[in-house]
């Protein structure tokens, strides 16, 4: 269960895109109940990149079978921002 104020969170704040200067990761779960694709795929307009969408994953995407997929592409992309040019 997510907490009280990470659900308070999710009410008041919004993304503050000209605040983040870093790469944006945004992961999603094709079967999410809570945000939509498309919600998600306006999070990751709003930081100028693109969702990433597992398919036969709900909201928890680190606490459902199949995790080592999710974590395997963060590593991934992790690593590709190492590599000069990549």
């Amino acid at each position: 269960d997510e907490s009280y104020r990470a659900y308070l969170d999710l009410l008041f704040r919004r993304p503050r895109p000209d605040r983040i200067g870093v790469p944006m990761l945004v992961l999603a779960g094709g079967r999410d109940r809570l945000f939509s694709i498309a919600e998600e795929q306006a999070t990751a307009r709003a930081y100028g990149t693109k969702v990433v969408v597992f398919a036969d994953m709900a909201h928890d995407l680190m606490a459902e079978p199949g995790w080592e997929g999710v974590a395997d592409h963060i590593i991934g992309w992790i690593d590709r921002l190492a590599i000069p040019g990549g």
